[in-house]
């Protein structure tokens, strides 16, 4: 289940949590619900503080727990909360950790088929695997042309002129017009 955070009129963040259908990643979430809130705060620090991981991730005290770096923080639980899994994947790009994003990217197929678009990005693989969305989700992810360029709907990238400020990929009025246009004419798969 996504839950979609606004702050100030806009989207903030999306969290997920497993339904308790599911009842193994429910029961494992509910044990492990405080570290993820630990880390989806780092998250929204690093978001107000120019999306940088690594340097909000040196001022945390993890008391008795100790992580190498943020995307090793952020990685572990990312089958309960995929969000963790992109948070990592940026994490390591910043700090130039390729085969760590590819082991995310590994870890990640394991648990779904279907990756988010960043990760599949990120590690190179958008032309080896289904991806969850037609583009990436992470606002930070446009700035990765080179990596994602022939894999989406040139169309799209006329869409890509009205983001809005964000952690998350967030469209204007105008970029969600454009968009349903294109959804409606079979144009986004």
């Amino acid at each position: 289940m996504a839950q979609l955070i606004f702050k100030d009129g806009y989207l903030f963040t999306v969290n997920y949590t497993p339904v308790k259908s599911n009842s193994f990643n429910y029961s494992q979430f509910q044990e492990k619900k405080e570290m993820i809130i630990q880390k989806r705060n780092l998250v929204a620090i690093a978001a107000n503080n120019g999306f940088n991981y690594e340097d909000t991730f040196k001022k945390i005290d993890f008391g008795k727990l100790s992580y190498d770096d943020a995307g090793s923080f952020l990685r572990y639980g990312k089958a309960l909360d995929p969000s963790l899994g992109l948070y990592a994947a940026y994490a390591f790009r910043e700090t130039g950790n390729f085969d760590k994003i590819r082991s995310v990217y590994d870890y990640m197929i394991l648990d779904n088929p279907v990756v988010p678009f960043d990760v599949a990005m990120l590690a190179g693989k958008l032309d080896e695997t289904s991806t969850a969305s037609f583009c990436p989700v992470m606002s930070s992810g446009w700035a990765y042309r080179d990596l994602y360029e022939k894999f989406i709907n040139k169309e799209i990238l006329e869409a890509t002129k009205y983001l809005e400020p964000g952690l998350w990929t967030t469209f204007s009025v105008k970029g969600t017009e454009l968009l349903i246009n294109l959804i409606n004419d079979n144009h986004i798969k």
